[in-house]
C-alpha cells in the first residue's frame, strides 16, 4: 500500500544521506594514492575517523540533540563556542562557558 511504499522510500533516504556524509564529509570518494598500500591506509584512516565521528555524536551530541548532524554541520555549530585554554603545570586545561546553548553537558576538560 502507499504507506509501506513510502516507508521504504524514507529509508532509502537515510542510505543514501549516509553515503552522502561519508563520500562529501570524510572525503571518501576521492583516492589520495596509486599504490595499494597507500589507498588502503587511506581508507583505514577515513573508517576510523567515521567510527569516532560515530562515538562523538552517540556520546556527545546526543545529549545536545544535535547527533543528526552531518560534519559540515558539527564543525559550523560547534567552531563558534568561545572555550578558554588555561595551562596548569603541564596540563592544559579547556574552559567552557555555562551559559551557551551547546556546552550545557561539557565540563572542564584537562587536555596533554
Amino acid at each position: 500500500n502507499e504507506t509501506e511504499i513510502f516507508n521504504l522510500y524514507g529509508e532509502r533516504q537515510i542510505i543514501e544521506s549516509v553515503f552522502d556524509t561519508s563520500k562529501n564529509g570524510l572525503g571518501l570518494d576521492v583516492l589520495k594514492c596509486r599504490k595499494f598500500a597507500g589507498i588502503s591506509s587511506s581508507i583505514i584512516l577515513t573508517f576510523i575517523s567515521h567510527n569516532l565521528l560515530c562515538l562523538f555524536k552517540k556520546d556527545v551530541l546526543s545529549d545536545l540533540g544535535l547527533e543528526n548532524l552531518g560534519i559540515k554541520e558539527i564543525v559550523k555549530r560547534l567552531m563558534n563556542i568561545p572555550a578558554k585554554v588555561k595551562k596548569d603545570g603541564n596540563i592544559l586545561k579547556l574552559i567552557f562557558p555555562d551559559n551557551h546553548p551547546y556546552t550545557k553537558g561539557f565540563k572542564d576538560t584537562d587536555v596533554g
